[in-house]
């Protein structure tokens, strides 16, 4: 199983609670640049022109790695918010479509259905879940998670798995 950690934010991190509620409301998760290079299954972190920031070179898994099934764990501020399951091939939008609930150029979407909020957990099982994120590094905007030694790894299995 794959797992993926991921923060659903534009630049501003200010509003990172109400453009995540959106994109969940609306079934989708995505990603955002801010010198957006286009279709990510046409152009490589590595062709001239293409400027990244920040580890921007990870955005390419979510076009070129990620799978339907895959569940991904979406964090505000570092905290865990909601998990998810892709239900969507990856889809590149020239101009993004906020009214619908789509801020972002890349996005797949997800079954709405399945999609769980931690703060819907009791909080016994939320505090057994955040014992295993306790110092978890920095936010990233999307991370790959494959390793089950990995404590993310671990607290995004024992959420999915939970009745």
């Amino acid at each position: 199983m794959v797992y993926w950690r991921m923060q659903l934010h534009p630049d501003n991190s200010n509003l990172s609670v109400r453009h995540t509620t959106e994109s969940l409301s609306a079934g989708f998760i995505g990603l955002g640049f801010g010198d957006d290079p286009g279709d990510l299954t046409k152009v490589k972190p590595t062709d001239t022109g293409v400027i990244l920031k920040n580890n921007e070179d990870r955005y390419w898994q979510f076009a070129e790695e990620m799978q339907m099934g895959d569940i991904v764990a979406i964090f505000c501020h570092n905290q865990p918010f909601a998990l998810t399951k892709v239900t969507g091939d990856y889809n590149f939008i020239k101009s993004p479509v906020q009214e619908i609930g789509v801020w972002f150029n890349h996005f797949r979407a997800i079954e709405k259905d399945y999609t769980k909020y931690f703060l819907d957990l009791n909080t016994s099982t939320r505090n057994q879940l955040e014992e295993l994120i306790i110092g978890l590094p920095n936010q990233m905007t999307i991370q790959k998670h494959i390793d089950n030694t990995v404590k993310v790894y671990q607290f995004i299995d024992k959420w999915a798995n939970l009745p």
